[in-house]
């Protein structure tokens, strides 16, 4: 029996709607667990360690409490960071607290 095109042009679109959801369920599925595994990831990384061993503060910078005082420029001078530092510390955030696979291949 000869289909219609109308009929033909049906039954592909209903093939194509189901691999459709078939796909988004399981990139939804895939999307939740990569959710809760970045969550766990970034509740176990210590950025405080990180950021001292990227971007480490001169010794005397350390013992001032800033807190109670405003910090002069020198003091803030003092605690320069370089651009190279600060982009080790951004990619080793990144790499501590996302999955390879959220990268993609």
């Amino acid at each position: 029996r000869v289909l219609s095109s109308n009929a033909c042009h049906a039954v592909g679109k209903i093939k194509r709607s189901t691999k459709r959801r078939k796909r988004w369920k399981k990139l939804k599925e895939s999307g939740s667990a990569m959710c809760k595994e970045i969550r766990r990831r970034h509740q176990q990384c210590d950025y405080a360690r990180l950021l001292e061993r990227h971007c480490p503060l001169p010794a005397d910078c350390k013992q001032q409490n800033h807190y109670h005082n405003v910090p002069t420029l020198a003091d803030l001078s003092a605690s320069f960071v370089s651009g190279d530092q600060v982009a080790s510390f951004v990619s080793s955030c990144l790499s501590k607290a996302f999955p390879a696979s959220f990268w993609g291949s």
